[in-house]
């Protein structure tokens, strides 16, 4: 009994981070992409109407953010998946 409990625990395991975990960092890499797009394209079209500097500051400070959570998230679906960076 102890035996089948500890497979179906290892098949759950297994499961949940090789499918479930898996599609949560690919989602998740793809949400912050198409953040980071958005906000890079708002910033170009409003580029010669932008006279306040703290503006340009923060919108370049939340482009880094968005990008580094999609190398993060990237990073951690190949971990995951065992393939090497």
């Amino acid at each position: 009994m102890k035996i089948a409990i500890a497979k179906l625990d290892a098949a759950l395991d297994k499961f949940w981070i090789g499918v479930v975990l898996h599609a949560y960092h690919r989602l998740m890499s793809a949400h912050y992409r198409r953040k980071a797009a958005r906000l890079a394209q708002k910033v170009q079209g409003r580029a010669n109407e932008i006279q306040n500097p703290a503006y340009q500051v923060r919108a370049k400070d939340q482009f880094l953010s968005h990008r580094h959570q999609v190398l993060r998230h990237d990073l951690e679906a190949k971990l995951i998946r065992g393939e090497t960076c």
